[in-house]
C-alpha cells in the first residue's frame, strides 16, 4: 500500500499547488502497482487489474469531459485497482468523493455562492436533459471554481493505510 499511499500524498501535493497531477507519478503508480497486483495474484490478478483500471478510466472520462475532473484526476483514481480487491476499491473510491463532496460544500459556503451555485447546478442539468448531451459544466474553471481532487483520494487512501494497520475496520485486506 505504500505504492499508491505515496503516489496518492505526491499528487495532492502537485494538484494543490499547480492545479495538475504530473503524468510521472501516474506511471510511477501504474509501475508499482501492476508489480503489487501481479505479486498478490500473477497474471491473471495484474490483468484483472487492468481490466478494473479502464472500466474506472472509461466511467470517470464522463466526468472528465463534462468538466468536473481533470484528465489527471481521472488518471490517478484509475490506480486504485491495482491496489485494491473490488470491495475495498469502492470503498475507497466512495469515501474519496464523500471528502471531495464536502470539500466543495465548505469552498461554496466559504464563497457565500450557494444558492447561485444550485441555480448553475440546475440549469446545467435542464440544459443537458432538453440538449440530450453531456456538456460542459464549466468552459473555463478557474481556481475558485475547483478543488484539488488528488487530495480527497490521499484522505481515502491514508484512511484505509491506518485502518488497516490498527485493524479497525476488517473489510480492507492486509
Amino acid at each position: 500500500m505504500i505504492g499508491i499511499l505515496s503516489v496518492s500524498i505526491l499528487a495532492a501535493v502537485f494538484d494543490l499547488k499547480t492545479g495538475k497531477v504530473p503524468n510521472v507519478l501516474i506511471i510511477l503508480g501504474l509501475l508499482t502497482g501492476l508489480l503489487y497486483a501481479f505479486a498478490r495474484g500473477g497474471l491473471s490478478g495484474m490483468l484483472d487489474a487492468l481490466s478494473r483500471c479502464l472500466a474506472i478510466m472509461a466511467i470517470f472520462y464522463l466526468f472528465f469531459i463534462i468538466g468536473t475532473m481533470g484528465a489527471g484526476d481521472v488518471k490517478l483514481y484509475a490506480l486504485i485497482p491495482f491496489y485494491y480487491d473490488v470491495p475495498d476499491m469502492f470503498i475507497i473510491l466512495v469515501s474519496a468523493f464523500c471528502v471531495g463532496a464536502i470539500m466543495a460544500i465548505i469552498k461554496i459556503a466559504e464563497s457565500s455562492c450557494f444558492a447561485s451555485r444550485i441555480q448553475s447546478l440546475t440549469d446545467y442539468v435542464k440544459t443537458c436533459l432538453s440538449e440530450k448531451r453531456l456538456r460542459p459544466y464549466y468552459h473555463e474553471p478557474t481556481q475558485i471554481d475547483t478543488i484539488s481532487l488528488a487530495l480527497p483520494l490521499a484522505v481515502a487512501v491514508l484512511a484505509s493505510v491506518i485502518a488497516t494497520s490498527l485493524d479497525i475496520f476488517p473489510f480492507f485486506e492486509r
